[in-house]
C-alpha cells in the first residue's frame, strides 16, 4: 500500500469520525468496494474525493448546505441541490475542482428555487422507493450507483456491468411513474475505465 493511499485512508477515518457517522460510513464504504465495478482502490479514493468535497463545501459556510448533495464516480463529482445564489454555486463548483484527483464536475444545482419541507419529504420518499425497486431487481447491481432526487427530478451516477444492465437500469427508473425528469450519469464499465 502507497503511503498516499495509505493517507488517504486515514483522512476518511478522520473525516467521518468528526462527521459522527464513523460505524455505518466505514462499513458502508468496505461493503460498495467489495461489490462495486470500481473496485477496493477506486472506492476509495472516491470516498476520499467525497470528503475532501463536503469539508471543502462545508468551510463556506452556507445557510442552506443540506440542500446541495454530492455524488463522486471514479474522480467524477456530480453536485445536486438548489441555493440562493451563482455566487454561493460558484464557490462549491471552486472548492470541488480545487480537490485533487478531480476529473470532472458536473454541475446541477439550482439557483433561487424554494424548496419546502413538503418537497423535501417527497423526494426522500420517492428517493427510497426508487432505491428498493432497484435492490430488489436481481439483474441490477445497485452499489454500482449513487443518486438523488430533487424536485421529483432523479440524478443518478454510477457504473454498468453491461449494456443489459444500463437497459434495464433505464426501463426500470422509466417504470416509476413520479418521476419528472432522469438526469443520466451512467456509464459502462468499459467506458469508465477508458475516461480514467
Amino acid at each position: 500500500m502507497t503511503k498516499v493511499y495509505f493517507k488517504k485512508i486515514i483522512f476518511i477515518f478522520l473525516f467521518l469520525n468528526l462527521c459522527g457517522c464513523t460505524a455505518s460510513s466505514v462499513t458502508s464504504m468496505a461493503g460498495n468496494a467489495v461489490f462495486s465495478e470500481k473496485g477496493f482502490k477506486a472506492s476509495v479514493n472516491d470516498a476520499y474525493i467525497f470528503s475532501q468535497v463536503k469539508a471543502k463545501i462545508t468551510s463556506i459556510k452556507l445557510t442552506n448546505l443540506s440542500n446541495v448533495g454530492v455524488h463522486v464516480l471514479n474522480g467524477k463529482v456530480l453536485l445536486v441541490g438548489i441555493l440562493d445564489s451563482s455566487l454561493e454555486r460558484l464557490e462549491i463548483i471552486k472548492s470541488a475542482w480545487s480537490v485533487p484527483d478531480v476529473i470532472e464536475v458536473f454541475n446541477e444545482i439550482r439557483i433561487g428555487q424554494e424548496y419546502t419541507l413538503l418537497e423535501r419529504s417527497n423526494d426522500l420518499f420517492l428517493e427510497s422507493k426508487i432505491r428498493a425497486k432497484l435492490l430488489l431487481d436481481s439483474l441490477i447491481l445497485t452499489n454500482n450507483y449513487s443518486l438523488q432526487v430533487l424536485k421529483k427530478d432523479l440524478f443518478i451516477i454510477g457504473i454498468s456491468r453491461s449494456i443489459e444492465e444500463k437497459n434495464r437500469l433505464h426501463k426500470v427508473l422509466r417504470e416509476i411513474n413520479e418521476i419528472n425528469k432522469i438526469v443520466n450519469f451512467v456509464v459502462l464499465k468499459n467506458q469508465s475505465l477508458i475516461n480514467k
